[in-house]
């Protein structure tokens, strides 16, 4: 959720040709109910054939892809609805202050002394 907010340039996504599939985890950053995230393949055919579930639906063979059939959509729609309420810049503003955050942290984390820090947050 960072990357497409935060760095609108770095070339992280469908433009690299190894890229296959996207995957995020929603929650992480807040503004959604816990365990919302999705999965976005960069076309059918790298979709995994097992992952896909085939059901009996109404009299017809209905190929699935989802933790469970039948799922509540609330997740979802919150999400929806917070994208289209924030916007590009709200969203990106949100994402801005989550790394001011790390960044903060991680450069106290640094003065404590005796952690080695992977990353600055950046």
């Amino acid at each position: 959720m960072v990357a497409p907010f935060c760095d609108p340039g770095l070339e992280w996504d469908f433009r690299l040709p190894r890229v296959a599939s996207i995957n995020v985890s929603g929650h992480k950053y807040g503004l959604v109910y816990p365990g919302v995230g999705w999965v976005v393949w960069r076309d059918a055919a790298a979709l995994p054939e097992d992952l896909v579930f085939r059901v009996n639906y109404l009299g017809g063979d209905m190929p699935t892809f989802a933790l469970t059939f039948s799922r509540p959509a609330a997740q979802v729609v919150a999400q929806c609805y917070n994208f289209l309420r924030l916007g590009f810049q709200g969203c990106r503003r949100v994402q801005q202050y989550c790394r001011d955050v790390a960044t903060s942290l991680a450069s106290t984390v640094r003065r404590l002394g005796p952690s080695r820090l992977l990353t600055r947050g950046s």
